[in-house]
């Protein structure tokens, strides 16, 4: 087994599941420290050089939008447009601002 096997499964698996995490390997926390990167809004340039990439093509791939973020972005806008409905009311679950009503 390499090294980082070996972290993997008797240092890291024990980790998580002693602070009830999901099970991930080692990338996913390049993926979790571009999101949050992006979420902390760090230009790209910078996010780009912290992960290695040459490629500028490459970081917006390990950037994920979290849920959260989609729902006040919709929101929003569904306030903006319909200003009969606060942002603060909608629900992902709710007809009207899902543009049902």
């Amino acid at each position: 087994m390499e090294r980082q096997q070996l972290l993997g499964e008797f240092r890291l698996k024990p980790l998580l599941a002693g602070l009830e995490i999901a099970a991930a390997g080692f990338h996913a926390f390049r993926h979790a420290s571009a999101t949050i990167l992006s979420r902390m809004n760090v230009p790209m340039e910078i996010r780009r050089a912290r992960m290695g990439h040459t490629d500028e093509e490459m970081t917006p791939r390990y950037t994920h939008v979290i849920e959260k973020d989609a729902r006040e972005v919709a929101a929003t806008s569904i306030s903006s447009f319909c200003p009969m409905v606060r942002a603060a009311d909608c629900r992902k679950d709710d007809a009207m601002c899902l543009g049902a009503a």
